[in-house]
């Protein structure tokens, strides 16, 4: 049994490891702010701001087989390090392949050129996410040393996903039944969604090993168009198969990717440059290392399927992260097949 502290734990990855590592029975400590959510039952759970510099107060002078860090804040991410890092065996820093820079070749490894460094310090927002991801992971590396695994993983999916851009497929489908469903027209995007409980339970099982480095976590890779008829035949779908172009959809007024009026996964060349080559999920990484490390993936159908049924739970017509609404996609239609 490992004593695990995870800094988090109230969010979607953070609250998956601890309810794995909990059924495994490891011993879980959440250190969070508590604001977006609850941890699970049987966590003992640290309330903590962690820009107050008292942050790590309760947790410093304690043993830990295990630190699980998550966050993307260069200063939190460094603060902590400093006032825990002595104290763990192990420290697990979760990254992102937004680490990379653009211009990769495809099937790099973990050894291609990373996005520069951020000031010692920084307090980072979302236009230079992959900087703060980069700056996070080498502080961390810095202070702790080879006891670091920096697992770096692409686009997430599974239950309780908060960004839709997987699950919205399904659940789109589903609800469609026999009426259109308009997709982006993108022959060249491949789909690298990893399930979110194969990262974490691989996470959990690198402790054990003692795995360090950085690796790359990826899903598999598959065509944009094979993705598609997925998430139809998991959603049950009957209806007609609406593509239309990037180019009509920008002057439309959709968006790339993911927030409000959106198409999930779409990444139309015009208007974006280097955000598609280095656009989260979207490289031909090779995630060979994650693979020889002991990581195993589920199929892609069980972690769609996994979805739907979440989305059943949590309601087919909520306000979403990414998409469209009905009444969005009605409209986008009906103009797309008079035009």
């Amino acid at each position: 049994m490992a004593n695990i502290l995870i800094l988090g734990g109230t969010q979607w990855l953070g609250r998956t490891l601890a309810e794995l590592a909990l059924a495994r029975g490891d011993s879980v400590t959440c250190l969070a702010r508590g604001e977006s959510g609850t941890v699970p039952e049987g966590v003992e759970f640290i309330r903590s701001d962690r820009r107050s510099v008292i942050a790590y107060r309760d947790v410093q002078d304690r043993d830990w087989d295990a630190v699980i860090e998550v966050s993307w804040q260069p200063a939190w991410v460094e603060a902590a390090a400093k006032a825990i890092g002595e104290r763990a065996t192990h420290w697990t820093y979760v990254s992102s392949i937004a680490v990379y820079a653009a211009g990769m070749e495809p099937g790099a490894d973990e050894s291609a050129p990373l996005r520069p460094r951020l000031p010692s310090g920084s307090h980072a927002d979302m236009k230079v996410y992959g900087e703060a991801k980069v700056s996070s992971e080498r502080v961390t590396r810095d202070i702790v040393g080879d006891k670091l695994f920096a697992p770096r993983p692409g686009i997430l999916a599974g239950p309780g996903d908060p960004t839709d851009r997987v699950s919205y497929w399904p659940a789109r489908f589903h609800t469609a039944g026999a009426e259109p469903v308009l997709v982006p027209d993108t022959p060249d995007v491949n789909v690298r969604a990893l399930d979110v409980r194969d990262l974490s339970h691989w996470i959990l099982d690198s402790i054990v090993a003692g795995t360090t480095g950085p690796i790359n976590a990826v899903g598999e890779d598959i065509s944009f168009e094979d993705f598609i008829a997925l998430a139809r035949s998991v959603g049950g779908h009957t209806g007609d198969v609406v593509a239309a172009t990037s180019q009509w959809l920008i002057h439309q007024g959709v968006q790339p990717n993911s927030g409000p009026r959106s198409l999930p996964w779409w990444l139309p060349e015009e208007g974006l440059g280097a955000a598609k080559q280095s656009s989260t999920g979207r490289t031909h990484l090779s995630g060979q290392g994650a693979i020889d490390a002991g990581m195993t993936r589920r199929r892609l159908r069980e972690t769609l399927e996994d979805c739907l049924e979440d989305e059943r739970v949590r309601g087919f017509d909520r306000d979403r992260e990414a998409g469209l609404t009905r009444g969005e996609e009605s409209f986008l239609i009906e103009r797309w097949t008079t035009r």
